[in-house]
């Protein structure tokens, strides 16, 4: 498997290009609610303390970069997510990710959906945001269920009850 590439090669099955294609969706609605929150202490100082606003700008930016590197790697795989952000490569990490950004915006969805109720382009960006929680609670749910129907194990077979006829000896 090579280290480094586009996820969409035609050797990627539908199932796994679909679940990329879900993290990525989740990843650009993400990405716009850390661009919210960054922005937002800018926008309307006079509602922001100190500690409110350093809070606000280092959250959104944190969320702004681990969208983007999320959105990254559901596109293109690179050597540099993998060996620095290695829990975004597996179906485990992408789940756990997606469940807890979707779980962290729950506070924040009641300011996205008063904000997308505005004109202009906060009201879009809103929108986009309130799409990629909704989108990211979906892609946790499908990592998880793809996650555990692969690592269902075998039932194991007793070979034992099985007649030696089946198992490959003639039976002597």
């Amino acid at each position: 498997m090579a280290e480094s590439g586009c996820r969409c090669d035609g050797k990627t099955d539908r199932l796994t290009l679909g679940m990329h294609l879900l993290g990525s969706f989740a990843s650009i609605g993400l990405f716009c609610m850390g661009f919210l929150m960054a922005k937002m202490p800018f926008q309307y100082p006079d509602h922001y303390n100190t500690g409110q606003w350093l809070g606000s700008v280092s959250q959104g930016v944190a969320i702004m970069m681990f969208s983007s590197l999320s959105c990254l790697e559901a596109v293109y795989k690179t050597r540099c997510v993998k060996h620095n952000f290695g829990f975004l490569t597996h179906l485990c990490g992408k789940a756990l990710y997606y469940c807890l950004m979707a779980f962290y915006a729950i506070p924040v969805y009641e300011g996205l959906q008063a904000l997308s109720k505005g004109d202009g382009v906060d009201g879009v960006t809103a929108g986009i945001a309130m799409f990629g929680v909704v989108v990211a609670f979906l892609a946790s749910l499908v990592h998880c269920i793809v996650f555990a129907y692969f690592r269902t194990p075998e039932p194991e077979v007793n070979l034992a009850a099985v007649p030696a006829s089946r198992v490959g000896s003639p039976g002597v």
